[in-house]
């Protein structure tokens, strides 16, 4: 390592900056790696924390992050030595409530959300990159069982292959945030009860205790989809791990006058589910011998009294799709009193928002919203809004409705402008020289600015510049004209 590190070098905390707008003046890098790897980890950033976890999935499955390989290579590659490295670095890159605490500490400072809710992926890619619009970053849980909180029996490290199905669900949903994790938009954390298991036992009675105080948030949590796709995931698992006799037997059960060919077809069928399954794996042998114990489980990423420990520890709010953590939030809000004034009820209803734009959100549109300096624009418009026109009771759901609304003329509105500013250009230009204001930075850069300006002329040049003028203008007065390159 040079003995010097340059103020225009990436910093070697990994935070995605230079090191004269992060470390320099704070930390001595040199002398932190002279120390070695558990003190360079324990002075990384919270995304150097996380890229460092990608680079041991990277070494551990032996693939490349940046390609998307099958499932079926993932399930191959997904060893019991494989699960054992995946869980031990988990101790080494967290390895203490107070390393913890300095994370969470470097980051309070953004207008960050914490997600709790549905860990699958359609939930993540259409229910939480939304909030990327008026975040700075989303926190979520990293989806891998801390080996600090199990018990011996049922420790990924002393029985890795029992946990096979369970760091496949894990790897799925870090295989998808992937992109986002190295961007800095989204961030993986630990809870500090990794590191006290009183604060997992505690925050587990408090959950328990108000269900008990409250019967209507148990029938809200009944009714919830959350249990519904458990239910659904653990029915298919148990299908498929049957042996193909058990499973011919069952077919012909309920379909007497089956064919020979269509029973093939139904076992051809069932083999591709579990090739492609993301987390399904072999765990029945032909003559029905139990070969391993697997565990799988279903997380919420936290409940709702670790989530308020995170959210204050954090200075975030609260992101979930599911109802019954609103519901929790509103008794808690009846019974202590506490609400938290940062985005929560805009979070909420900005949540079920239904504009079809919102559930796809591209990568490199949260990234160009950055880019140009236009967040902090739509976030105080997006605050206005909502302040503007909520009811007092920020939960309710009446407010969905109303933001709606709000957003839909907001939208309209730009987009008139919008076509009053092309409309211009097109009357000025012709249709012919529209097509010009799209290659117009291409010539100048070449050097070829003589073959542009023999063919529009110095005035056609000034106008395009004056509409580009206008168009910088337009997203500054209507921030919502960001959403119409979404549409």
């Amino acid at each position: 390592m040079s003995n010097k590190i340059g103020r225009n070098s990436a910093c070697p905390c990994r935070s995605g900056t230079k090191y004269k707008y992060c470390c320099e003046g704070k930390k001595n890098w040199n002398d932190i790696f002279r120390k070695g790897k558990s003190v360079i980890l324990e002075n990384l950033s919270l995304r150097g924390k996380n890229l460092y976890f990608y680079d041991v999935i990277i070494d551990a499955l032996k693939f490349d992050l940046n390609t998307e390989p099958q499932m079926k290579i993932i399930k191959n590659a997904c060893t019991e030595e494989a699960v054992l490295k995946i869980h031990e670095a988990i101790l080494e890159i967290w390895p203490s409530l107070t390393d913890l605490t300095r994370v969470y500490e470097d980051i309070s400072d953004d207008t960050t959300g914490f997600y709790s809710g549905f860990y699958s992926p359609k939930h993540i890619i259409r229910g939480v990159l939304r909030h990327t619009f008026y975040s700075d970053r989303i926190l979520l849980m990293e989806p891998f069982q801390d080996p600090r909180l199990v018990r011996e029996k049922y420790n990924p490290l002393h029985h890795p292959g029992d946990h096979i199905e369970n760091t496949l669900i894990g790897l799925r949903f870090m295989l998808l945030l992937y992109p986002w994790v190295e961007a800095g938009l989204v961030s993986l954390i630990r809870s500090p009860a990794s590191f006290d298991v009183r604060i997992q036992l505690d925050s587990m009675n408090a959950a328990k205790l108000r269900i008990k105080q409250h019967p209507v948030l148990e029938k809200i949590l009944n009714e919830s989809g959350f249990l519904k796709e458990q239910k659904e995931e653990m029915m298919e698992q148990l299908l498929l791990a049957n042996p193909d006799s058990k499973i011919r037997e069952m077919f012909l059960e309920f379909t007497p006058d089956a064919s020979t060919n269509d029973i093939e077809k139904y076992l051809a069928y069932v083999q591709w589910k579990r090739d492609n399954h993301p987390f399904f794996t072999p765990m029945v042998s032909e003559d029905f011998k139990q070969t391993r114990s697997p565990l799988l489980m279903m997380t919420s990423g936290a409940n709702y009294d670790l989530t308020r420990i995170i959210t204050s520890l954090t200075q975030s709010h609260l992101i979930t799709d599911m109802d019954f953590r609103w519901a929790e939030m509103k008794v808690d809000r009846e019974t202590s009193g506490f609400i938290n004034p940062k985005w929560e009820g805009f979070a909420k209803a900005f949540q079920q928002q239904s504009f079809s734009f919102l559930n796809d959100i591209p990568l490199h549109t949260a990234l160009e919203l950055r880019k140009e300096n236009h967040i902090e624009n739509l976030r105080t418009f997006l605050a206005r809004l909502w302040r503007n026109n909520k009811l007092e009771d920020d939960l309710s759901d009446e407010n969905i409705k109303i933001l709606e609304e709000e957003l839909r003329v907001s939208i309209q509105e730009a987009k008139i402008e919008w076509k009053s500013i092309n409309r211009e250009l097109r009357n000025w230009l012709g249709i012919d020289g529209v097509g010009a204001i799209v290659g117009i930075a291409t010539p100048f850069a070449s050097g070829n600015a003589d073959l542009f300006l023999g063919g529009l002329g110095v005035a056609a040049i000034l106008q395009l510049i004056s509409n580009r003028e206008k168009k910088h203008e337009f997203k500054i007065k209507h921030p919502a004209g960001f959403f119409l390159d979404l549409k």
